[in-house]
């Protein structure tokens, strides 16, 4: 089977492209910039670089369509020198430099302006990705509070608390922790009401939220102890690795001792239960 590196430099490899054939090419090239998923790593392929050259050379006509915008972000990141990846030592060796020249040129384009100056009036689903990774800064404006009503309105969208995750610091804690509660606890999100699709939506949530909270020892300990009942083996030893962290050092209070021992004789999966064992050999 070709990776989808090769099926996009295939794709791309013709000197007059089709939109259609480019914005396939590009959706294939856009799940190669994740270190660590399924796909593998960029670096792997060898025709890499040749492929991002002639990825820029068909995008540019193309500005200011946001699927360019999209992928030209994911592209900046994996190469910033602050990223602290090597390249593959026979790639040339000026590779990362052409990439984020290309890179630059391409989202410092005039016509990108009134697309976002529009899309911060209104984001869109396809547009806030972009006022998040650098669109909003770049026109002056801080992308947090366009985020933050955006995320209020369409809280079912694990990617929606996926991107707003990292601004969230110890001043705005306690509204996204009122927010998740309000979307987890009370009924905003309802698995058994919906099929696989909501239920998906729910766990990456979930998800997304318990990330945020290893990063805040001891804050939102009762969706901490909401996710230890999850039907969802891995949120649930999530739960525990953030017990680990919320009362490393310190007694745990009666009430959640009681719950982590109920809920460790009950457990069935495997590598939940060896968690909850080490919880509890802390204790």
């Amino acid at each position: 089977m070709r990776s989808a590196a090769t099926l996009a430099a295939v794709m791309l490899s013709g000197s007059a492209l089709s939109d259609e054939q480019f914005f396939g090419a590009t959706a294939l090239l856009s799940t190669r910039f994740d270190r660590c998923g399924e796909r593998g790593d960029l670096r792997a392929d060898s025709e890499a670089p040749g492929l991002l050259y002639d990825w820029f050379g068909h995008a540019s006509p193309r500005v200011p369509d946001l699927r360019v915008w999209d992928l030209n972000c994911q592209i900046h990141e994996y190469f910033d020198p602050g990223s602290g990846w090597y390249l593959p030592h026979h790639w040339q060796w000026d590779v990362r430099d052409r990439v984020l020249e290309s890179s630059e040129r391409l989202r410092s384009r005039g016509e990108w302006q009134p697309v976002f100056e529009r899309a911060l009036l209104a984001p869109t689903v396809e547009s806030i990705r972009g006022l998040v990774c650098c669109a909003a800064q770049r026109l002056g404006v801080d992308p947090y509070p366009v985020l933050w009503r955006y995320l209020s309105e369409h809280v079912d969208s694990g990617d929606n608390w996926r991107l707003i995750a990292g601004a969230i610091d110890a001043r705005r804690l306690q509204d996204y922790l009122s927010l998740a509660r309000m979307t987890l606890l009370r009924g905003t999100l309802q698995p058994s009401l919906g099929g696989p699709v909501q239920r998906e939506s729910l766990w990456e949530v979930w998800w997304q939220v318990l990330r945020v909270l290893h990063r805040f020892p001891g804050e939102g300990v009762d969706l901490v102890e909401r996710a230890l009942r999850s039907h969802d083996s891995g949120l649930r030893i999530l739960a525990v690795e953030l017990l680990a962290i919320h009362w490393r050092g310190s007694q745990i209070p009666v009430d959640t001792l009681n719950l982590i021992q109920e809920r460790a004789a009950c457990e069935t999966d495997e590598t939940a239960r060896r968690s909850f064992e080490l919880l509890l050999h802390r204790v």
